[in-house]
This record gives C-alpha cells, structure tokens and sequence, in this order.
C-alpha cells in the first residue's frame, strides 16, 4: 500500500501544481474506486477542454463531488495518509 500510496501523492501533487485540481480528484476516485465520480469528472473535464473555462456549475459540481469522494476516501484510507491527500487540494 505504502507505494500505492506514494504514486497517489506524486500524481495528486502533479495535478495541483499545474491547476488540474479535476485531474487530481480523478486520480483519487480511480484509487478508491469510485467509478460514479470517475465519470461525473470525466464530464467536467471535458465540458472544461471544450469550452476553456470551468464554469461556475460546472466548479461547483466539481466540489460536490469531492467532498463525496473526501467522505468516502476517509474511510478506506488511513487517518494520517488521507490529511495528507486532503491537504493537497
């Protein structure tokens, strides 16, 4: 797990540091799983590439689902590694 783990950070890092917080939250929906918000992102992400901007429902969408994916990752993930993915975004 521990380099499961270590990938999860770096590739969340990544994302981040280069604004893709939606690219982010993807990589943490793929390593809990959660294949309704996989998909839910992927829509964002695309809707975002075409129109080149995030709109305000679209964002808004986004950050529902990343507290749903919060909720549902502090549960699979261990306390002192899941504050760590947390404090990331």
């Amino acid at each position: 797990m521990a380099s499961l783990l270590t990938n999860l950070v770096f590739d969340i890092s990544e994302c981040t540091d280069s604004n893709d917080h939606t690219g982010a939250l993807l990589h943490l929906a793929s390593a809990i799983k959660d294949v309704a918000s996989i998909d839910a992102l992927n829509v964002i992400d695309n809707e975002h590439e075409r129109v080149g901007h995030l709109s305000e429902i679209m964002s808004d969408l986004r950050n529902t689902i990343k507290e749903r994916l919060f909720n549902n990752a502090e549960s699979i993930i261990e306390s002192d590694d899941f504050n760590l993915i947390k404090s990331m975004f």
